[in-house]
């Protein structure tokens, strides 16, 4: 009863100051903003040539689908600080001195992120119950319906997300920009794979439980339609025409259940490989302010001197080809070969590949003061001077990124391709510069840029997409390099208020 008091006490304290956290609210502001698009039709669940109405199953199992991989996928950043927060306020002191063993600590810290990401699911099925009243297509509200996509659904998937949180929090490697960046992968890949292993046999095990909604989809269409072949997609993109159907609810049965909760004993089991790595903050009073190392004393120079602004900026500019290193260097002269072998109708994704390459030192560029203890060096540089050579420097390591897309555009004479690049180009780094003076850290602009290219590109939404260059699409480009510069112009005055 004591460690079950400890883990419920350490779990209620991390959700009551995680609820509290501005980045709570904006994540239930995007909540609203994805059951807003639901309701609107820019959010559609489509099954070859057939669309269901808006009742309760339908809408549950769209929601259920985004949970699964967006909202999932996404919410990874929401909790993977929680040990941090801990090591920033000095509670780590408090709970270092005290008897709470690290498996209760660890386990109450799962349990207050999942509660905190099931807090968001709950306010997105219950934006969902508007919504469903809102288009009237449907008078019957099913509860028993929602509850157990809720639970048999959702739970297992934000409890296996709170833990992986947890265990990349815990492992030391993992932490940082280069663990933000690998998660996307090993949950793509995770994803792709556990539909592919448990779907044909048995769906409740898929971990995202993609398979079990599908397959559920897939009997009610071919009640309508026994040629169906299963296809479906969950797109921000409106075209065609649909016929509607009815849907039904997933019948649940005890087996198919505990398969499903089958998931939460893995995501126990990830929870104890992270307290056994947890250190239990022995050597947390061991690791100051990471310091000004040798080849940024240039940099530091710079700073003190505010010179010429041409100087500070090629003092940027290397600095972020010093933290890209040799992994960039390789990374862009395979983006040059590629691109001048592969079709001109696959050189968006190579642009794409290339623009991959800078996220870490780009998320870097607004707030590398703040990592290694050189914040109020910046009280000497002038704020116009500061925030353009940062922005010219992440614009020309963005052209360099993009030097094999630039020639092929070159050598097949497409100016349009060129001016597009040059637009996009624009706006990543002024995206990375704002993101990293408003919020001091690299988080805010690798998830912004993450979600851009998961709606954009991934899922072709034309107004996002910043890498595809098509006939047309001149206003887009001269969107994206007006609103990269009005972003560079606020950034300025929001540096006066940091």
């Amino acid at each position: 009863m004591r460690t079950l008091s400890q883990v419920l006490g350490v779990a209620r304290a991390d959700f009551g100051e995680r609820v509290r956290a501005q980045s709570f609210s904006v994540a239930v502001i995007l909540m609203l903003l994805i059951a807003y698009a639901v309701a609107t039709g820019k959010l559609r669940l489509r099954l070859g040539h057939y669309e269901g109405v808006m009742n309760t199953a339908w809408i549950g199992s769209m929601l259920a689908l985004t949970i699964s991989t967006f909202v999932a996928l996404f919410s990874f950043y929401l909790i993977n600080n929680t040990i941090a927060l801990d090591l920033r306020s000095g509670v780590h002191q408090l709970l270092a001195a005290s008897p709470l063993s690290r498996r209760s600590y660890c386990f109450g810290k799962w349990l207050g992120s999942t509660s905190l990401l099931m807090s968001l699911v709950i306010v997105l099925f219950a934006a969902g119950m508007i919504v469903q009243w809102i288009r009237g297509e449907a008078d019957y509200f099913d509860f028993a319906a929602v509850l157990a996509l809720m639970v048999a659904v959702a739970l297992p998937m934000m409890a296996l997300v709170a833990a992986a949180g947890l265990l990349f929090e815990t492992t030391a490697w993992l932490r940082g920009g280069a663990g933000n960046l690998l998660w996307i992968l090993c949950f793509l890949v995770v994803i792709q794979v556990s539909a592919k292993v448990f779907g044909p046999w048995s769906p409740a095990l898929d971990l995202s439980g993609l398979e079990l909604i599908r397959s559920n989809l897939v009997r009610c269409v071919q009640a309508v339609d026994p040629q169906f072949d299963g296809r479906f997609a969950l797109t921000f993109i409106a075209h065609g025409n649909f016929q509607s159907i009815g849907c039904n609810p997933i019948e649940w049965s005890f087996p198919l259940l505990i398969q499903r909760f089958a998931l939460i004993g893995v995501s126990a089991g990830v929870v104890l490989i992270a307290a056994w790595r947890f250190d239990r903050f022995v050597d947390a009073d061991k690791e100051p302010v990471p310091p000004v190392a040798s080849w940024r004393k240039p940099y530091v120079v710079s700073l003190l001197r505010a010179g010429p602004p041409m100087k500070l900026m090629f003092e940027e500019l290397r600095l972020m080809l010093l933290e890209g290193g040799t992994l960039w260097l390789v990374g862009v002269s395979a983006c040059i070969a590629i691109a001048l072998l592969v079709p001109m109708t696959a050189i968006s994704w190579v642009l794409l590949g290339a623009w991959l390459l800078p996220v870490l030192p780009l998320s870097r560029l607004g707030c590398r003061e703040y990592r290694h203890g050189t914040q109020d060096l910046l009280m000497t540089v002038p704020v116009l001077q500061l925030i353009g050579s940062r922005w010219i420097a992440g614009f020309i390591l963005l052209l360099a990124s993009a030097t094999g897309v630039l020639i092929r555009y070159a050598i097949e004479n497409d100016i349009d391709g060129i001016a597009a690049v040059i637009a996009s180009a624009c706006f990543v780094a002024s995206l990375a510069v704002a993101c990293g003076v408003i919020a001091t850290s690299e988080k805010m602009f690798q998830v912004t840029y993450v979600a851009l290219i998961y709606v954009g590109p991934l899922n072709g939404v034309p107004l996002w997409n910043f890498v595809s260059v098509e006939e047309g699409d001149a206003w887009r480009w001269a969107a994206y390099a007006v609103a990269g510069l009005l972003m560079a112009a606020l950034t300025r005055y929001a540096r006066r208020w940091m």
